[in-house]
């Protein structure tokens, strides 16, 4: 009985600390603040390799919200600003946490989670032998 007993509060005590990492990026919403990618291109053909994308951004895309629902969804709400009048004002997609919670699955696309609080979400990723880091700001 100590045993069975022992083995719940363990279980327990592992599904709550799970669930705090849900809470954490399933909470409000979150504006990207930051892209960079190692070991950078030349975004602007100016000869001078550039490794913070997002200063390339427009103001219409860093007004972007976005949303991690605990169903396994995640909207990108196009804020105040469009790029493409066309395009739909919300955009919805899915997600996933894997590898206990320390990588996610976005759109199929697998990231590794650097950093999770109540105010920032880092996310690192790899793509065509560059790695991108997403930074999501409250």
């Amino acid at each position: 009985m100590v045993i069975g007993t022992l083995f719940l509060f363990v279980a327990c005590k592992k599904d709550k600390s799970e669930s705090a990492r849900m809470d954490l990026i399933t909470t409000g919403t979150w504006k990207l603040i930051g892209l960079t990618s190692q070991p950078g291109h030349d975004v602007d053909g100016d000869g001078n390799i550039d490794t913070d994308l997002y200063a390339f951004y427009d103001v219409c895309e860093k007004d972007n919200l976005y949303v991690f629902k605990r169903n396994g969804e995640y909207e990108i709400n196009e804020g105040a600003s469009k790029c493409d009048a066309s395009d739909p004002q919300i955009y919805t997609s899915h997600w996933q946490f894997s590898n206990g919670e320390t990588e996610i699955i976005i759109d199929g696309d697998k990231g590794t989670i650097e950093e999770l609080t109540s105010s920032t979400l880092r996310i690192r990723g790899g793509y065509q032998g560059e790695t991108y880091t997403f930074t999501f700001g409250r």
